[in-house]
């Protein structure tokens, strides 16, 4: 979800890559693979009937209202924890 706010609108192929990761090939030099779609599409599709990501035609996903207000107020009660761990960070707030 955080992806999708940041980098939006965001297809199914960008989150692939994203979420992918390098593959030893024997004795050759690693490479890239792509992460499975299966798990994203359906994570995408459950943060759609929650309302939180919607599709922006064919340009990709994006966050709906709902979804930014709770990734703020997450990030924000996170920061808060944090604060208090570390005092160093309230400075910030």
């Amino acid at each position: 979800m955080r992806k999708v706010y940041l980098q939006g609108p965001v297809g199914l192929q960008q989150l692939v890559s994203a979420y992918g990761g390098s593959k030893a090939l024997s004795y050759f030099p690693k490479h890239h693979r792509d992460a499975g779609g299966s798990v994203i599409r359906n994570a995408l599709k459950e943060l759609e009937a929650a309302e939180l990501v919607t599709k922006q035609g064919n340009k990709g996903r994006v966050l709906t209202p709902k979804g930014v207000a709770l990734l703020d107020k997450v990030s924000k009660d996170v920061f808060k924890e944090l604060s208090k761990e570390i005092p160093a960070l309230a400075r910030y707030g």
